[in-house]
């Protein structure tokens, strides 16, 4: 598994954040549809905002689970990669860095043993240098 794939978790709950805020943002109804420039839009030439918010929001919601999923689905993955290290120091960093989404002070805390954010966050890069 690369660093790359490992850290996928981080990613994908930044895009649940984003669409969570954008959920908030149409069912509070602060959600702006685009400004109007002139062009066509249908035969009638109405729109329909409340429909349209709520395509969005019922849109965003899946995206929601679906990024959920993925989220389930490479925790699962990166457990499975870390059960099969020989090392548990590296094990645990990964484990607080990448399913627990720490911040490196964070994992330094949790692992204790003097260890810092500079030290654990070295382990970690060392690791994948491979």
């Amino acid at each position: 598994m690369t660093r790359k794939e490992i850290n996928q978790i981080y990613y994908y709950n930044k895009q649940i954040e984003k669409l969570t805020q954008d959920l908030i943002d149409i069912e509070s109804g602060t959600y702006r549809s685009p400004q109007l420039d002139g062009m066509p839009r249908g035969a009638s030439g109405k729109s329909d905002p409340t429909g349209t918010a709520g395509t969005s929001a019922a849109d965003i919601k899946t995206l929601i689970e679906e990024y959920r999923y993925k989220i389930e689905r490479k925790r699962r993955e990166v457990y499975e990669y870390i059960s099969e290290l020989d090392d548990a120091l590296v094990e645990l960093i990964i484990l607080y860095r990448c399913i627990n989404l720490c911040t490196w002070d964070q994992v330094a805390a949790h692992i204790g043993g003097g260890n810092t954010a500079d030290s654990v966050r070295m382990i970690f890069n060392r690791h994948f240098e491979d």
